[in-house]
């Protein structure tokens, strides 16, 4: 993890470049740390928050722990473009990110993401944009929550912000799924489909 650049703590693949810490300055930088969250904060909550700031890559909570003397949650938001992550935290400073009456701070993440390393078709002809925001359709014996959570979590791990139904039909469905992250859950689960 060392000579990878990684944090120490990090527990996915390390060699995976996407992943590595990179030197960049801080308007370079797409990756936010959250802290002050209120204890059990939810992907809903959170991700609900930042709607409008720009794309998220991914997210990840990490919940209080008393027994090390952290009573509050903090958070890793990082952008698909650091401008997205500049108008985040221009607003955390200003208006203020506020969840349960938790008046959250905000601040460029030592763990360090370009833009190269959030945008995962830089060098293809992809004319979609990534996006951690999939609408599945499908018939509706697949194509219904209990059905793809049973078969996405035989797959990979994932968290999931919020599943709206679209349309709810006898023979057609289609959901949009809202992961917590594109890296490794809507990335995974367009793949698994």
């Amino acid at each position: 993890r060392q000579l990878a650049n990684c944090s120490l703590n990090y527990a996915g693949d390390a060699t995976r470049w996407r992943n590595h810490n990179v030197l960049i300055p801080d308007n370079k930088n797409t990756s936010i740390w959250i802290t002050r969250l209120p204890r059990g904060v939810t992907y809903k909550e959170l991700l609900g928050a930042v709607r409008n700031m720009g794309r998220v890559y991914s997210s990840h909570i990490n919940q209080p722990e008393p027994h090390k003397g952290i009573y509050t949650a903090a958070a890793k938001l990082v952008f698909f473009e650091a401008v997205a992550a500049q108008k985040f935290l221009t607003h955390c400073h200003g208006p203020g990110l506020i969840i349960r009456r938790h008046r959250a701070t905000a601040c460029y993440n030592r763990n360090r993401k370009s833009e190269d390393q959030t945008n995962p078709h830089a060098d293809t002809q992809h004319s979609l944009p990534p996006s951690r925001i999939l609408v599945i359709a499908g018939p509706p014996f697949f194509v219904h929550p209990p059905a793809l959570l049973n078969y996405f979590a035989a797959q990979f791990y994932f968290e999931v912000e919020v599943i709206v139904p679209v349309v709810e039909g006898y023979t057609f469905s289609i959901y949009e799924w809202r992961f917590s992250s594109f890296s490794c859950q809507a990335e995974a689960a367009f793949m698994a489909i």
